[in-house]
C-alpha cells in the first residue's frame, strides 16, 4: 500500500470504529504494530492473542459491538471443557450425597484454602452443607 493509501485506510478505519462504538469517545487513533490475522489460543486458563505475520502476542480483552466480552466467554467455554474432563470418581468427596455440589482445587497448606475450609464448615453448622469435591 502507498502512504496516501494507508492514510485513507486508516480514516475509513477510524470512521468505522467511531460508528461502531458510538458511546466511547478516542483521543488518539493510527496504526498498530500488529499485522495480518489474529489467532486465539489459550493458555495456562488465559486466553491470549497471537499475529504470526508479526510476531505479536496481545494479552488483551475483546468485546464485540455490543459490549460482549468474546475474551471471557472463550474462557467460561475453556473451563467448562476443563472441569467436564475431571472424573469426580478420583476426588476426595466431603459432604452429604444430596447436598449442592463444589469442586475445589485445594492446597492444604494455602492461608486461603484454609479460609475457604473454615468458611465451608460455618455454613454447615448454618445447615447449609455443600458436598466438596476435593482435587
Amino acid at each position: 500500500m502507498s502512504s496516501a493509501q494507508l492514510v485513507e485506510a486508516a480514516g475509513e478505519a477510524e470512521r468505522q470504529l467511531q460508528q461502531t462504538f458510538t458511546n466511547l469517545r478516542f483521543e488518539e487513533f493510527g496504526p498498530a504494530p500488529v499485522e495480518g490475522p489474529i489467532y486465539q489460543a489459550s493458555a495456562g486458563g488465559r486466553i491470549i492473542y497471537y499475529a504470526p505475520q508479526s510476531e505479536h502476542l496481545l494479552f488483551a480483552t475483546v468485546y464485540d459491538r455490543n459490549g460482549v466480552n468474546l475474551t471471557a466467554l472463550a474462557q467460561e467455554q475453556g473451563a467448562t471443557r476443563r472441569l467436564n474432563a475431571i472424573d469426580p470418581a478420583k476426588a476426595l468427596a466431603i459432604g452429604p450425597a444430596d447436598a449442592p455440589t463444589v469442586i475445589e482445587f485445594t492446597d492444604p497448606d494455602c492461608p486461603y484454602c484454609q479460609a475457604l475450609d473454615r468458611f465451608w464448615s460455618a455454613k454447615a453448622a448454618e445447615g447449609k452443607p455443600v458436598r466438596r469435591l476435593i482435587f
